[in-house]
């Protein structure tokens, strides 16, 4: 039961005063109004097309990777009992999402760990197999209400050399035109050749040495976690450098996201973005020494998700395997972090979201939270203006 902190008053001398206690009882209650997300819009998605297809079955639908490509489409793959490949249009007059079928069903893919694609709609998939998929030939929707076309879509299964390795992190320079990849086990840096479909390995981090988490700007530099430090590749001319010393409390990040310089006001500028294991948040301002830590979002453990949005703030999810994860936000200019809450949808349908297992910013300032669950659909959330 809600108390507040100003003590009940019978009478008041003036109306002013009334009406500043009564301010203070209302900014009391907004501030501490439930656990679930309750500023900005959010709503979910069914993995099918509403009123024409099924959802991706249950056991087959947790989303582990998604992506965004620039004309705003959603790209995402699952994992379960089946891995499926999947698109969601949101813009009018489609806004429905689209099942490709099974990942990989000669090679029994159950496990998709990462997806990117690039600017002529090419898109790449790794699994938990070591199997990198290329994917090509997506056929359009005309109208989202009464017409249909065919979609045709090509899936080759390029030669990985990662035979039972998995795949960590995809992602795409733009700049560049050049895709890059992460392994988990041995942290091999490779870059991918699409059309070719060939891999070309640069740079290994070293067995049990790194997070397996990565990313990427728009001119190839990648950057990685290893023994505690950050260490940025260039992939122009193929060096690798530490920037920092190492941390300890670095050495279990489980997500790590990079903020361009951008242009919004009092942009702090290009800076990476740090979760571990204990739920703490760090920052690295590029061309710093260390990494600084801002806080602990909110009480739950395992920053799992973190992603830069459009808007200069940081988004990112926590919780553990078997708790209920908490959507944050962190202001680079402020240097303030907020629980937002659960994620509770009541469009499309109402549906707690428990488990994330993928996230991605779209071109908008919207965020898309893949859920990972038994059944599993995709979040939307749109942060207030």
């Amino acid at each position: 039961m809600f108390k507040p902190k100003y003590k009940i008053k019978k009478l008041f001398k003036t109306e002013n005063e009334r009406r500043e206690y009564y301010l203070k009882v209302y900014i009391e209650r907004k501030e501490s109004a439930g656990a679930f997300v309750r500023e900005g819009f959010l709503y979910c998605k069914q993995l099918a097309v509403s009123g024409a297809s099924k959802p991706i079955q249950a056991g087959e639908s947790a989303i582990t990777a998604l992506c965004v490509s620039v004309s705003g489409v959603v790209w995402g793959a699952t994992s379960g009992k089946k891995s499926h490949l999947f698109y969601y249009m949101p813009k009018s007059p489609c806004g429905q999402v689209f099942d490709m079928g099974q990942l990989g069903p000669e090679a029994g893919e159950t496990k998709a760990t990462a997806i990117t694609v690039t600017d002529d709609n090419t898109v790449v998939v790794g699994t938990a197999a070591g199997n990198i998929y290329e994917v090509s030939g997506r056929g359009t929707v005309t109208e989202g209400v009464q017409e249909w076309m065919a979609h045709y879509v090509k899936r080759t299964k390029a030669h990985s050399p990662f035979k039972k390795e998995s795949i960590a992190a995809l992602c795409y320079a733009k700049s560049t035109k050049r895709i890059f990849g992460l392994t988990r086990r041995s942290g091999s840096v490779f870059e991918y050749i699409p059309g070719k479909m060939k891999v070309r390995i640069l740079v290994k981090l070293g067995k049990g040495n790194y997070s397996p988490v990565m990313a990427c700007d728009d001119y190839g530099q990648l950057y990685f976690v290893s023994k505690g430090g950050i260490l940025r590749y260039n992939s122009e001319n193929r060096r690798l450098d530490s920037l920092t010393l190492p941390d300890k409390k670095l050495k279990e990040v489980t997500a790590l996201a990079l903020k361009s310089a951008g242009s919004e006001i009092n942009s702090v500028g290009a800076a990476l973005y740090l979760g571990n294991k204990a739920g703490e948040l760090f920052e690295y301002l590029m061309n710093s020494l260390k990494a600084t830590p801002v806080g602990k979002p909110c009480k739950m453990k395992n920053i799992s998700l973190l992603a830069a949005g459009k808007n200069g703030k940081i988004y990112g999810v926590a919780g553990e395997e078997n708790d209920l994860s908490h959507l944050f936000t962190f202001d680079p200019v402020l240097k303030k972090t907020r629980d937002l809450g659960v994620p509770l949808a009541s469009i499309e349908k109402p549906w707690y979201g428990y488990n994330f297992g993928a996230i991605a910013a779209g071109p908008e300032g919207e965020l898309y939270l893949g859920e990972a669950d038994r059944i599993s659909h995709i979040f939307i959330y749109h942060p207030p203006v």
